[in-house]
């Protein structure tokens, strides 16, 4: 049989694929995707182990962690040309054990990283998927979007209800059958000419990793910096996605072309984390597929391919550039960096040019491309008909909250979330959520340090999920970055909104303010004013502070019916040895109450902590609303705990 078989082997499926080709791109696509799910159960748990301990001993098992790939060449060489599907076996079986127990401890999140990147780089690198690879790696992105999206952005790894088991095992299974179908209809024999290239072409898949991740297949990302819904985001990646496969069927990717994409992916890259508006994020999501198409294509389906060790050896020097990037990208907002983090996204998109060296695309003949263009149509086909199911699924599983008068007496939360990420490094969402209904069907709640598409929460998109979930409308404030804010969810028709960014001290995190306009009826309205200010309490953080203070006044205007709330950070001493902490005596909240707010909090002492050993979180009202009651819940999931008021009017 010659080398071509692979591509031209008969039996065909109805798609037009041959069958080892069709076999081939369901191993790349569910590699892929459970590789990525085993990443959002990963980077959670590597968050709250800094929590536990230090950013800096994280960084380190972070580095440790992802460099476990760089023995996939040994690994291949111990157990023969079977490890990748033998790997892809183990990934599978990874997927399943994690839904015996309710949580994913600490370690056997990190043997999933492990797995999935060891699975991935061996499949990538086995040149019997050569020909299908690029399509098969979108379709991975595409199959995770998907599944994503059906649960609200919650990655169904961290779920235990009956769809959520079902959608793992039979992914898992899918991959199984897959693999065994390989074995079957594909040996070393049907190996094509060419593949994974070398160290370059590694670090250049790393860098597209980073993007694909960070923004160009999430749709939390797309939905909050475009301001759409999810499944509007879902269809705006999805069909990036398809226009990138269809571009990859139909160039050359020549180094030339293979350059040109990469010098594009910068330029995309430097604008995607500051994007705002529908236009400009659907123009950067497609052009950004269909540049990095070209780049998969010169990377993964290349004339003239090195040898396997070097492409295994490169593929792990991406994976590990990945983590440094998503790494220092991260920690910039709460340790900054000399420089702006968009250049870390701007690199990697430049360095995504390296997989143009070395030689192009296998063959231009029609039937060299066959299937290639083949399993793209095929990708394109299932976008089409996702597009159409996944807003019906979402819209119909959405919750719903019958709209009635306003109250006479508001129940209105406080809460800093952390992202709903654990102490453990669990995601949970759903505690959040029960802990919310816990504080009795909340009017409006308003919630700090929300991301939507973080990967320190599993691509999450909380504001989202939460408004789903309890069947509220939102509006969202970015200010860390367009991904990480505040958030106002809220029972009362919200008529208007506005973002204020707020002063910052220096290179610390940049805070907002969220102000909405919710109906009362009768053609009042009431205002909310949601902020988190600086937490830091050296002399330009509380200079800083109080400048915010002042802007959210100014902003207020002394409109009546007005809730200003939100984690103040007032200063109220230095660990471990706290003074005596009377809230009254903050510079901060005597700056609020002299502008004439009021509040049933107990400013004689903080008798019952909100944050730790701290009362960071208040909610002052104007005194045309009385606030009755303030109560300061339980929580298992943020190192905050809610706060409740009923306020009358």
């Amino acid at each position: 049989m010659t080398a071509t078989a692979l591509r031209h082997s008969p039996p065909r499926s109805r798609n037009g694929l041959g069958r080892p080709a069709a076999v081939g791109f369901a191993v790349v696509a569910l590699t892929i995707a459970l590789t990525l799910s085993t990443l959002h159960a990963l980077l959670p748990a590597l968050a709250g182990y800094a929590e536990r301990t230090t950013n800096e001993q994280a960084g380190v098992v972070v580095l440790l962690l992802f460099t476990v790939p760089f023995l996939t060449p040994a690994i291949r060489k111990l157990v023969g040309e079977r490890a990748a599907l033998l790997a892809a076996v183990g990934l599978s079986a990874w997927r399943v054990a994690v839904l015996v127990d309710q949580e994913i401890p600490f370690g056997v999140a990190v043997v999933g990283g492990w797995t999935g990147l060891v699975a991935l780089s061996l499949v990538l690198s086995d040149r019997r998927f050569a020909g299908v690879a690029v399509a098969g790696v979108l379709a991975g992105f595409a199959l995770e979007v998907v599944s994503r999206s059906l649960f609200a952005t919650w990655d169904p790894v961290w779920q235990r209800t009956a769809p959520a088991r079902i959608f793992g095992i039979v992914v898992s299974a899918g991959l199984v059958i897959a693999v065994m179908h390989a074995r079957r209809t594909a040996g070393p024999e049907h190996s094509v000419q060419g593949g994974v290239g070398g160290i370059g072409t590694g670090v250049a898949l790393g860098a597209l990793l980073v993007l694909e991740t960070l923004f160009l297949s999430s749709p939390a990302v797309v939905a909050s910096s475009a301001g759409v819904t999810l499944p509007v985001a879902a269809v705006i990646v999805l069909g990036g996605l398809a226009a990138g496969c269809l571009t990859a069927a139909r160039v050359s990717a020549s180094s030339r072309e293979g350059i040109m994409a990469g010098a594009g992916l910068a330029v995309i890259g430097a604008l995607l984390p500051t994007a705002n508006g529908a236009a400009s994020v659907v123009v950067l999501v497609v052009a950004g597929q269909m540049s990095a198409a070209i780049v998969l294509l010169g990377a993964l389906d290349r004339s003239s391919g090195g040898s396997r060790t070097r492409a295994e050896i490169g593929l792990a020097s991406g994976w590990l550039f990945f983590a440094l990037c998503v790494l220092l990208y991260q920690m910039h907002f709460d340790q900054p960096l000399p420089f702006d983090n968009r250049w870390i996204i701007a690199m990697a998109g430049a360095l995504t040019a390296l997989a143009a060296g070395g030689g192009q695309a296998r063959g231009t003949a029609a039937h060299d491309r066959e299937p290639l263009r083949s399993a793209c149509a095929l990708l394109s086909k299932t976008v089409l008909v996702s597009a159409v199911i996944l807003p019906v699924v979402l819209m119909t599983t959405r919750t719903t909250s019958t709209v009635t008068p306003a109250p006479r007496v508001l129940r209105i939360v406080e809460w800093n979330v952390r992202q709903a990420v654990t102490d453990d490094g669990q995601l949970d969402p759903e505690g959040v959520a029960r802990a919310l209904q816990a504080s009795g069907s909340p009017d409006v709640v308003v919630l700090a340090e929300v991301a939507r598409g973080w990967p320190m929460s599993g691509d999450l998109d909380l504001a989202t999920w939460l408004s789903r979930r309890l069947g509220l409308d939102f509006v969202w404030g970015g200010a860390a970055d367009q991904q990480f804010g505040n958030v106002v969810l809220s029972r009362l028709p919200i008529v208007d909104s506005s973002v204020t960014a707020l002063p910052v001290a220096g290179d610390s995190q940049g805070r907002s303010l969220l102000r909405a306009e919710l109906a009362l009826g009768d053609g009042e309205n009431l205002t909310i004013l949601g902020t988190h200010l600086q937490h830091r309490n050296d002399p330009s953080s509380r200079s800083a502070r109080m400048e915010e203070i002042q802007m959210i006044l100014d902003q207020w205007e002394g409109a009546p019916r007005t809730v200003l709330v939100g984690d103040l950070n007032p200063r109220q001493g230095d660990p471990p040895a706290y003074p005596s902490r009377v809230p009254r005596d903050f510079d901060e909240i005597r700056a609020i109450l002299d502008a004439g707010f009021t509040t049933a909090q107990n400013l004689e002492r903080c008798d019952t902590p909100t944050s730790k050993r701290n009362c960071s979180d208040f909610i002052f009202v104007t005194p045309d609303l009385h606030e009755t009651t303030f109560e300061v819940g339980p929580s298992s999931v943020s190192d905050h705990r809610p706060v409740t008021v009923s306020a009358s009017r």
